[in-house]
């Protein structure tokens, strides 16, 4: 039972009571007032208290081996390094000591606080986006010890809602910060870089047309990396998109868990078609043995996306080219088709968006505006824009309705021509008058 009470020998109030595990503890307060107010903290943190008492003591490095012990298997090869690696190196020498049923709030943001004003291992100040990651494997762990019932909550969760206090959160202009599309020249010296490197064997003919089939279709670069030969079809210029590889090189769903098909350009055709009878040759001669893949490395596996990266990088630098992210090429993509005035929507299908609003949150700036007067189009000639056919919503037998173009000259209501009326001309049947 708690209890106040105050010291005969000096001047101070004692919280007396128990905590959650029954162990007796007294706290000083220096008015009635201030014990009062201690009290019913206590009693609100015993009532939320954690009922797992085994783990009472555990500390926030014991969890974290036997979580990753745990999650080995569970998660992608990838991600499980990365949180592995984020918590070793970031968070457990700063929370490492600490019982994890005493990690609060405060605790977390006196972490970030401090990576913030540090320099990660290439000597820079940590960018929000590994802020955000190194937060996210934290949370994970501190998830699963409030499933353990080791924390009541999660002092994680809901950390720095106010976005000018966080410190974590990406914004948008955040994210369109890293959108960095090649323009027009860049695009076009690359691919004749690449035709280039090929020609003189200084580049594989397979990263040559893995990069060609990223610029032209703007595909991820996993979905790239684990094409089938038998997912294109040359006949119709297309290419069917149903999975992507990890970087660890392991193969999973596109990223919208949804199967899409690309269109292939013109001039990429040609180049495919002699691609895949060259890999067919280097097959049957034994370079690689059978393999599944169209962009198959020496051992007839998947290349491995830093690979891949680095290869990339040094294209650009024989092409005298800035620095691009090799996920820059599918930005290229729809940055250049864009500010053609190529549709939205055929652009996000070709992206493999989940809906046409994602294309255009990121991508809006390459829409051409300009100053052209858009409702002119409505003051053209009927015979070279129409917008529906009016019709008669019925005709009694042995009746025909003509309708006439804004021109006077009639047509068929189905032959295909311009479907605008012509108030004097109209013929309507008994009932009908004109709307």
């Amino acid at each position: 039972m708690a209890t106040i009470w105050r010291r005969k020998d000096r001047d101070v109030w004692v919280v007396d009571y128990r905590d959650a595990t029954g162990t007796r503890i007294r706290l000083s307060a220096a008015t009635r007032q201030h014990a009062e107010d201690l009290l019913a903290a206590k009693i609100k943190e015993r009532k939320h208290a954690p009922t797992n008492r085994e783990d009472r003591d555990i500390t926030l490095a014991e969890y974290t081996r036997r979580w990753l012990k745990g999650a080995e298997g569970q998660l992608a090869p990838v991600t499980y390094q990365n949180y592995e690696q984020h918590l070793r190196i970031h968070i457990l020498p700063t929370l490492g000591r600490l019982r994890v049923a005493d990690l609060r709030r405060r605790h977390v943001k006196e972490l970030l606080t401090r990576l913030r004003s540090t320099r990660n291992a290439q000597g820079r100040p940590f960018a929000k986006n590994s802020l955000r990651l190194i937060k996210a494997a934290l949370s994970t762990v501190l998830t699963d010890a409030v499933d353990d019932e080791i924390l009541f909550a999660n002092p994680v969760m809901q950390l720095g809602r106010s976005k000018k206090r966080s410190v974590t959160r990406m914004t948008t202009d955040d994210l369109l910060s890293r959108i960095r599309p090649m323009t027009w020249a860049q695009a076009q010296t690359f691919d004749h870089t690449l035709s280039m490197l090929q020609r003189d064997h200084l580049l594989d003919t397979r990263f040559a047309l893995l990069f060609a089939v990223m610029a032209k279709t703007g595909m991820r670069p996993g979905e790239a990396l684990a094409l089938h030969p038998g997912d294109l079809d040359l006949v119709k210029r297309t290419v069917r998109v149903e999975r992507a590889a990890t970087l660890g090189g392991q193969v999973k769903a596109t990223k919208t868990n949804e199967v899409r098909t690309v269109d292939l350009s013109a001039n990429l055709v040609p180049k495919l078609v002699a691609y895949r009878h060259w890999l067919e040759l280097e097959t049957m001669g034994g370079r690689w043995g059978e393999t599944p893949w169209l962009f198959p490395n020496d051992q007839g596996g998947l290349y491995k996306e830093p690979h891949v990266r680095c290869v990339f990088q040094r294209v650009l630098r024989r092409a005298n080219l800035p620095t691009f992210r090799l996920y820059d090429l599918r930005h290229t993509f729809a940055s250049l088709l864009l500010s053609s005035a190529i549709p939205l929507v055929y652009v996000s299908q070709q992206l493999g968006h989940a809906n046409p609003t994602t294309t255009l949150k990121y991508y809006a700036r390459w829409i051409p505006t300009g100053d052209q007067r858009y409702v002119d189009v409505l003051d053209q000639a009927a015979d070279e824009s129409w917008h529906q056919m009016l019709a008669p919503s019925s005709q009694n037998p042995g009746t025909t309705s003509e309708v006439f173009d804004l021109t006077g000259v009639s047509s068929s209501p189905h032959d295909g021509g311009p479907m605008m009326i012509n108030h004097a001309r109209a013929t309507m049947g008994p009932t009908q008058e004109p709307v």
